[in-house]
């Protein structure tokens, strides 16, 4: 039951828990097979391990592997996030970025801008809409290779901070600017089991996230 909980948690640390809930079944079933061998036949010992060591390898191949160590693969678990084109200038390591916000959630941002800082680096961005003013803190967390060049800012805000920043996400909202197109239906268990048992695919995973779709953000004079 620990070791579902751990895979329905979809966490770094489900991974682990994982592991020491498998190999504490393996350790203690071995010891309870030796105490009572000559009751229990070895061919059910065989077949119970040998179900365990495949639910063990099914999560170590990579692709499922990464799901659980990666954070940026979980592309459901993401916040809303909004078109919000706005110049703007960051401070990185003592040093000035000026660009343009593409984008932003209540867990970060893209910023786009020619002049790149180094993935980790802490980031600081003043935002300003409808009369609210919040400096946005967080770090570089990853580059885009795309048109126009930019990257990821992931927040770590003062409470004070988050709390503007959910006032203008909410009035972002309520103008319409939500990104739908990042939107994926839900599949049900019954439909992905079904695709399974006909075309055979959907065991493991093939992509990090839902088909990329085309966004077409808003032109300067519709924000």
């Amino acid at each position: 039951m620990i070791a579902g909980a751990a895979i329905y948690a979809m966490k770094r640390w489900s991974f682990m828990v994982y592991w020491l809930c498998m190999v504490s079944l393996f350790v203690l079933s071995y010891w309870g097979y030796l105490q009572r061998a000559h009751f229990v036949s070895p061919f059910w010992l065989a077949l119970f391990f040998i179900v365990n060591v495949g639910l063990v390898a099914y999560f170590l191949i990579p692709a499922v592997r990464n799901v659980y160590l990666d954070p940026r693969l979980r592309w459901w678990e993401s916040k809303p996030r909004y078109h919000f084109p706005k110049e703007a200038r960051c401070d990185v390591s003592d040093q000035v970025f000026e660009g343009r916000i593409r984008n932003i959630s209540a867990t970060g941002l893209f910023f786009s801008t020619q002049a790149i800082p180094k993935d980790g680096e802490d980031i600081s961005i003043f935002v300003e809409h409808e009369g609210i003013k919040c400096t946005l803190k967080g770090h570089v967390i990853c580059h885009a290779a795309q048109t126009p060049l930019g990257f990821g800012v992931r927040f770590k805000n003062e409470r004070a901070e988050q709390a503007k920043l959910v006032e203008i996400l909410e009035l972002l909202r309520a103008s319409g600017a939500e990104m739908i197109d990042r939107n994926t239906p839900h599949v049900s268990f019954l439909k992905w089991f079904t695709s399974l048992c006909r075309s055979g695919q959907g065991l493991i995973p093939s992509k990090a996230g839902p088909p990329p779709k085309k966004e077409t953000p808003p032109s300067d004079s519709q924000t």
